[in-house]
């Protein structure tokens, strides 16, 4: 079957959701959202599954195209009125923040334009726009559309090197409604708020092992999701916009260092160091693991664990998307990013635009947050219409 629209994006995510819900806000009714999994199952699942109970983003930020800085805080306290801006700065719950998500995707309908359907293959003629070969469970699908928005997730896990081993797992498989299976000694690696997370919720249980926290840098404390110089919708360096391309690259990655964990993971990390719980190995770098015996040596931490937790991060490249095989060798990239105008619109492709961390250089650090996903939104849908 082949399908006529607009737009296609690609991608069930809160940039997604973001988009569709302001295009839909604008009255452009002609797009489609293409992604497999029910929309934003991988960020609720994600946030659930690693304990994640508070974000960095405040009760400010959210994903409406309405401009209401107390939308947050509706769904927090529904029969209350909105507090002052002090009390909406303060860090936002996962749970109110997921049914605010839940609650514009329901009030702009996007699931009546959602198709459940794997991307295979994206095709792109300068005559007559793009063609995307997308399959179900079991049919196949053709939608031809003039502009494409690529609004992927979080990209390939990045781990250390060592023996396929069911018991080395990055953050994305960790489940800690499954903490039964995560007894003895483990080894936490990384030094973000995912890993002083898992690391808290491991503490927790009554049954635990030894577990250490193994950090490539001193582990910091901070609430910000990047530099505060970042803000959302303007640039940290006034002439970023026509910065070469290696410079761009080199602001975004510095912009992020020491975000470490939030406040109070923090405390709750401090409490379990202090009755000799969690161990906190500063200035490590976990690059390979090997077996000895029946454990897992981690060289870098110089022990041997019964499982290793990697909340490493994750590798997100255009060359990691086999649906845009057919045009990837038309994209200008740097660091894996492509090269993006300030509207999110390729350099080399007209019509396609990258939203999340594929369009920082466009954005900047914060284009991958929920505060860049309302911004981006903003910019693409003027763009597009």
């Amino acid at each position: 079957m082949l399908r006529n629209v607009d737009t296609l994006i690609i991608g069930g995510g809160l940039q997604a959701c973001a988009l569709g819900a302001r295009l839909s806000y604008q009255g452009n009714d002609n797009f489609l959202i293409a992604d497999p999994n029910p929309l934003l199952h991988s960020w609720v699942r994600g946030m659930s599954a690693q304990g994640l109970e508070v974000l960095r983003t405040p009760y400010t930020a959210h994903i409406s195209p309405d401009d209401n800085p107390a939308q947050m805080w509706e769904h927090a306290h529904p029969r209350s009125n909105p507090p002052g801006d002090a009390r909406l700065s303060r860090p936002a719950s996962a749970d109110h923040f997921n049914a605010h998500a839940k609650s514009v995707i329901s009030r702009f309908k996007l699931e009546d334009r959602h198709v459940r359907a794997w991307m295979h293959r994206l095709e792109h003629d300068d005559g007559s726009g793009f063609l995307a070969h997308l399959y179900g469970e079991q049919s196949q699908e053709l939608i031809q559309a003039e502009k494409v928005v690529v609004a992927v997730g979080l990209g390939r896990p990045i781990m250390p090197q060592g023996p396929l081993d069911k018991r080395v797992m990055h953050s994305d498989a960790f489940d800690i409604l499954d903490l039964d299976e995560y007894g003895g000694d483990t080894c936490v690696v990384g030094g973000g708020l995912t890993a002083g997370t898992i690391a808290v919720r491991l503490a927790e249980k009554t049954d635990v092992g030894r577990i250490v926290l193994a950090c490539r840098g001193p582990l910091t404390v901070s609430q910000l999701e990047a530099d505060p110089a970042w803000i959302p919708g303007q640039q940290l360096a006034e002439n970023f916009e026509t910065m070469e391309w290696d410079e761009k690259a080199r602001q975004l990655r510095a912009a992020r260092v020491g975000r470490g964990v939030t406040p109070d993971i923090w405390k709750e990390l401090t409490s379990y160091v202090d009755d000799g719980t969690i161990e906190i190995k500063e200035g490590v770098e976990v690059t390979h693991w090997s077996e000895r015996g029946l454990q897992l040596y981690v060289p870098a931490v110089g022990a041997s664990f019964d499982r290793i937790i990697c909340a490493t991060g994750y590798r997100q490249s255009v060359e990691d998307l086999p649906f845009l095989g057919p045009i990837l060798a038309r994209l200008d990239t740097t660091a894996g990013l492509p090269h993006v105008s300030s509207s999110f619109e390729s350099t080399e492709i007209s019509g396609l635009f990258f939203m999340g961390k594929l369009g920082e250089l466009g954005g900047g650090p914060l284009t991958r947050n929920v505060p860049g996903a309302r911004i981006a939104a903003a910019r693409i849908a003027e763009a597009l219409y």
